[in-house]
């Protein structure tokens, strides 16, 4: 799977944060989903932002599957948080989508 970072007034501490949570344990949650030569052809897109004003940041997952593209976002003040939520929102979104493709 091809994973692609993008950061926004974010500092070096956060963005190595953001990279050691998307390990291989993480990635199992996903590649769970992803079958049939799937997790190969995949493209991940992690967007953080920090946004100064409300002091909170802003993550959006974007998951490049076949022709369908899965959409995850979570804004919070904790960046832990963030993460947690948008990747679980992620992994229903990819059950959803897999029970669709198993009832047809």
């Amino acid at each position: 799977m091809n994973i692609n970072f993008y950061f926004q007034r974010v500092d070096e501490s956060c963005k190595k944060q953001v990279e050691n949570y998307f390990s291989e344990e993480k990635l199992k949650r996903i590649a769970n989903f992803l079958q049939h030569g799937n997790l190969e052809l995949a493209g991940l897109k992690v967007k953080v932002e920090y946004i100064l004003h409300h002091n909170e940041f802003f993550v959006e997952l974007i998951l490049n599957i076949a022709k369908h593209e899965v959409l995850a976002e979570k804004r919070a003040f904790a960046l832990q948080e963030a993460l947690d939520v948008s990747l679980d929102h992620l992994v229903f979104q990819l059950r959803k989508l897999e029970s669709i493709r198993h009832d047809k």
